[in-house]
């Protein structure tokens, strides 16, 4: 007979100061950024790859210290899902397509 293994769950809720707010939401907006202006390659006909946005972003990182203050494997990550999300809203029916998001 197998051992019976106990599974044991813990629920914590997170409250994090005010300065880890504030350092959140500065990643979030520098995200939403990144994301929007993926977007904006997009509809504008460039059809950039993840590549082509990588390098626009070490551009971008090199001219504006505000986002050089951010993750660069954050920032990464977001265009790493704006194609993913891209890819899927040509092969899933269901899926709308990747929009600019409002501040």
């Amino acid at each position: 007979m197998l051992p019976v293994t106990e599974v044991v769950r813990y629920t914590c809720r997170l409250r994090p100061g005010v300065q880890a707010v504030s350092a959140l939401q500065g990643e979030w907006h520098r995200c939403r950024f990144l994301w929007n202006e993926a977007v904006h390659q997009h509809q504008s006909g460039r059809k950039p790859t993840f590549a082509k946005l990588c390098t626009l972003l070490t551009v971008a990182r090199g001219r504006n210290a505000w986002l050089r203050d951010g993750s660069q494997v954050a920032q990464q990550q977001v265009l790493r899902t704006y194609g993913l999300a891209l890819g899927h809203s040509f092969t899933v029916k269901e899926w709308p397509r990747a929009s600019v998001q409002c501040p």
